[in-house]
C-alpha cells in the first residue's frame, strides 16, 4: 500500500510540474512578444497618424508645444 500510495503521490508532483512549466513558458512568450511589438513601435500598418513613440513622448518640451489630446500611444492603437 505505500508503494501504491508514492507512486500516486509522484505521478500528481509530475503533472503539477507539467501544468506550472506550461504556465511560465505562456508568460515567457508573452513577454518576448511584448518585447517585439515595442521594437518597432509606430511604424506598423494598424497605426494611424496621431500614433506618438515612446521616445517623443518623453520629451517634455514637444508636448507643450503640440495638443497632446490629439496624440495616442502604440499600446492604445494596437489594443483599439
Amino acid at each position: 500500500m505505500s508503494q501504491k500510495h508514492d507512486q500516486r503521490a509522484k505521478r500528481c508532483i509530475g503533472y503539477a510540474s507539467i501544468v506550472i512549466v506550461s504556465l511560465l513558458n505562456i508568460y515567457y512568450i508573452v513577454i518576448l512578444a511584448w518585447g517585439l511589438y515595442y521594437l518597432f513601435q509606430c511604424n506598423q500598418p494598424w497605426n494611424t497618424d496621431r500614433c506618438i513613440e515612446d521616445t517623443f513622448r518623453k520629451n517634455k518640451s514637444f508636448w507643450l508645444a503640440a495638443n497632446a489630446s490629439n496624440f495616442t500611444s502604440p499600446v492604445t492603437e494596437f489594443w483599439e
